[in-house]
């Protein structure tokens, strides 16, 4: 594991003892979940257990947006929370962070979408992350919250 993704997966080990989830919102994502970035899914120079490894958080990105698509943030969640954790893909870690937003846990999402910001590689997924973390901030700034 790289430095890297060492610390993504630091930042996604604290991201869960944040403050308490903020009060419960309209859910409504900036866009659809984003697709795994191809490199990471079809990059032919893998090896067979690292290929397994990117099916198996392709299956669990793709349950995560059926369960987001059907408003359940909850469950949608810990499918893209399970994603990351076995292909640490800033696709995925996005798409956490648009689930964290819908299930109202604002400080957790924010802290998602900036680390998006800090592990992409795609100007689309970065404009995608800027656009959610100044939604995130707007919602918070409505419901008095003050996020770090």
């Amino acid at each position: 594991m790289t430095v890297r993704w060492a610390a993504l997966a630091v930042l996604l080990g604290c991201s869960s003892k944040s403050a308490p989830p903020a009060p419960a919102i309209d859910p409504t994502p900036v866009t659809e979940p984003a697709p795994p970035d191809a490199a990471i899914v079809d990059n032919p120079g893998v090896t067979g257990a690292d290929k397994s490894k990117q099916e198996l958080a392709l299956k669990l990105d793709q349950e995560g947006d059926e369960l987001f698509a059907a408003k359940k943030f909850a469950e949608a969640t810990a499918k893209y929370r399970a994603a990351v954790e076995t292909v640490p893909d800033p696709a995925y870690l996005f798409d956490l962070c648009q689930s964290l937003y819908g299930e109202g846990k604002l400080a957790e999402a924010k802290t998602t979408c900036t680390t998006v910001l800090r592990f992409t590689h795609t100007a689309e997924l970065d404009a995608k992350a800027s656009q959610q973390l100044e939604l995130i901030s707007h919602d918070a700034q409505k419901q008095g919250l003050e996020l770090r």
